[in-house]
């Protein structure tokens, strides 16, 4: 009779993805181990080495879904509205996915293995999809004439760094809400058509 697991590959998966992102690539499989309540041995009978441990616990990373509504374009409310959502949903993104790949790059893992479903990095398709969406707010005389991959590259740049500060720095500067509204309101003032549509104010 084969003997039932007493741990789930979930529960390891959980267990081991917190002490990676707490302690980084050196953490030891015997304190993974300690903190699941398992022998080291079941760590590798399940998955084998400790590095495809850490991509199993740290990946697969998924294209960002928030940005699937990006390629329609910009819907009727007011532009800097929109702006600020898909800052928020960057913002979500980027706080997920930057101590993980901080982590597999410390191991020397490649993070675009660990990107599902894509041929091409997870940012780099936010960043094409959000180049898009402006394009079409462009198209649409929404925006002034402008750059839209340099815009969106900036945009998702300025929105990637802080999620980083915060992984190597306790000191970030403003509250995230604040630096997300400030953030906007700056993009905004370059990008504002000069003769606007008021819904766009």
């Amino acid at each position: 009779m084969v003997r039932p697991r007493q741990i789930s590959d979930e529960a390891i998966l959980d267990g081991a993805r917190e002490c990676f992102l707490e302690h980084g690539p050196g953490v030891s499989t015997v304190a993974i181990a300690q903190r699941l309540g398992v022998s080291q041995g079941v760590l590798f009978q399940r998955f084998g080495t400790k590095n495809e441990l850490m991509l199993a616990a740290l990946a697969p990373l998924e294209r960002p879904r928030w940005t699937a509504q990006l390629e329609r374009g910009p819907d009727q409310r007011a532009l800097p509205e929109q702006l600020r959502e898909i800052a928020d949903a960057a913002t979500d993104f980027f706080e997920e996915i930057v101590p993980k790949v901080a982590v597999l790059r410390g191991a020397g893992i490649e993070p675009r293995s660990a990107f599902r479903d894509s041929d091409l990095p997870a940012p780099v398709v936010a960043q094409r999809r959000l180049a898009t969406w402006l394009r079409l707010a462009l198209s649409q005389r929404r925006v002034r004439p402008c750059d839209p991959d340099a815009v969106a590259l900036m945009f998702l740049g300025a929105l990637q760094i802080r999620p980083f500060l915060a992984h190597v720095a306790r000191d970030i500067g403003p509250e995230r809400e604040i630096y997300l509204d400030h953030l906007v309101e700056n993009l905004w003032r370059m990008i504002a058509p000069d003769s606007k549509d008021p819904a766009d104010d």
